[in-house]
């Protein structure tokens, strides 16, 4: 716990918490590891934007969060299910395909302009 008690504790414990797990997962990543789960962050970094470690940002990663579920309901079934299969479950293209039976070559078009419109999305909403 810090000096100064949070403001928001949650989101500091969340904050606690999602590192703890982005370091578990390039730990099991690492070497001979599966690496598919960097690769599908990797992927949204170009929709949202580096935020600093400091607690004063949880307001504005709480508004960040809230955009998020508000794109994602805003998703036709299908969009949602590839998007959260992707960058939720960590699947594969190849493994969306199969769930999906659609190819993999459609499912990483899909993904593509999910993101672009995410991108789109966020930039209207004053995230950088």
């Amino acid at each position: 716990m810090p000096d100064e008690r949070p403001q928001f504790l949650g989101a500091f414990l969340f904050r606690i918490i999602r590192n703890h797990a982005m370091n578990r997962l390039r730990y099991l990543v690492s070497g001979k590891r599966k690496g598919d789960g960097i690769l599908a962050f990797d992927e949204l970094d170009e929709c949202i934007a580096d935020t600093s470690e400091s607690v004063e940002d949880t307001t504005d990663e709480s508004e960040l969060a809230e955009a998020l579920n508000e794109f994602i309901a805003g998703l036709d079934y299908k969009k949602r299910f590839i998007f959260i299969r992707r960058y939720w479950y960590l699947d594969t293209q190849a493994q969306i395909g199969k769930l999906c039976e659609e190819k993999e070559e459609n499912i990483n078009m899909i993904l593509a302009r999910i993101r672009k419109n995410l991108r789109k999305y966020l930039n209207e909403r004053g995230f950088d």
